[in-house]
């Protein structure tokens, strides 16, 4: 048998939320209780925002809507101090995520392992382009995917960001490898691309030959250290 409430309940309920909208700050809009689940529209004048719920789920919380709730707790966080060894733990507990599955945290890119491994791909490379020899918008490229490569330093080296995209955009972002990129420091597109930058070539690039485009660099000895890498894939 299906059990419908009366409409003196109904008309009870229904005012009461509207005691609480009006407690809350709200501007009722839509809605009439027929159960607990019925649509009940909302607009909170403060926030500017229209929110839409359930009669059951605005009279649990404690401020009705989520914008509210948000500016609650900020106020809440204001006047928050927290110590330098309070600062130093949140921080370390930060780089340790819990994980979905094993070998793949959250993010992975947040973790402890990966802040090591930028460090030593810099200690190994520089701060500067392994193409370009640019110091400013650099990245940091994977040139083997693989979880037993992911914190390899040998494995990383920085980019300037717009070659890393064309790098990602010729060849696709997942599973990168060695031979792709050495490919790639081959191909006319990249010599193309260098050349709309006006940027300086090799003697071999000014013969407008785009074979062997690996030479149209700024530092022999970091292209070479580069190309031994990526031949030995190491």
């Amino acid at each position: 048998m299906v059990f419908y409430n009366s409409e003196n309940i109904k008309k009870e309920k229904f005012a009461e939320i509207l005691q609480k909208i009006n407690f809350c700050g709200h501007e009722y809009r839509e809605g009439f209780y027929e159960t607990q689940t019925s649509r009940l529209t909302l607009f909170c004048p403060k926030h500017k925002k229209l929110y839409e719920t359930t009669f059951s789920n605005y009279k649990r919380s404690r401020v009705g809507m989520p914008c509210c709730a948000a500016e609650r707790k900020s106020n809440a966080l204001k006047s928050r101090v927290f110590s330098d060894s309070t600062r130093e733990k949140m921080s370390q507990a930060a780089l340790v995520r819990p994980t979905r599955k094993p070998l793949y945290p959250l993010n992975w890119r947040r973790c402890l392992e990966y802040r090591e491994w930028e460090k030593q791909v810099r200690l190994n490379y520089g701060t500067c382009c392994v193409v370009t020899g640019k110091t400013s918008n650099i990245v940091l490229h994977h040139l083997q995917w693989g979880l037993k490569e992911r914190y390899n330093p040998n494995n990383g080296i920085p980019l300037w960001a717009p070659i890393h995209k064309l790098f990602h955009d010729t060849f696709g972002y997942k599973k990168p490898t060695r031979s792709n990129f050495l490919f790639f420091l081959q191909t006319k597109k990249l010599y193309l691309f260098l050349k709309t930058f006006d940027m300086p070539i090799s003697s071999q690039g000014q013969q407008e030959c785009w074979q062997g485009s690996e030479t149209r660099v700024y530092h022999p000895e970091r292209v070479m250290k580069l190309h031994e890498r990526l031949a030995s894939g190491s």
